[in-house]
């Protein structure tokens, strides 16, 4: 299985570390450390990809989604 990329930025302030996934509207997720907060986002991920997986070929559930520039 080819593996897919996610962007994620980081971001910090003075209490927390804040991983946001791009990719996924309203990924974010927070960590006490910066290490803590990269391996909340990735669970959020793989929960994310298997659940868009398991929704596969139900009737109504989108296919692709696509951008088309005019």
């Amino acid at each position: 299985k080819g593996k897919r990329e996610f962007q994620v930025l980081v971001y910090h302030d003075n209490e927390s570390f804040y991983a946001e996934c791009l990719d996924i509207p309203g990924a974010i997720t927070r960590g006490k450390t910066i290490e803590e907060a990269e391996r909340n986002i990735q669970l959020l991920i793989k929960g994310h990809v298997a659940a868009r997986l398991q929704r596969q070929g139900i009737p109504g559930y989108p296919l692709k989604s696509l951008r088309i520039s005019v």
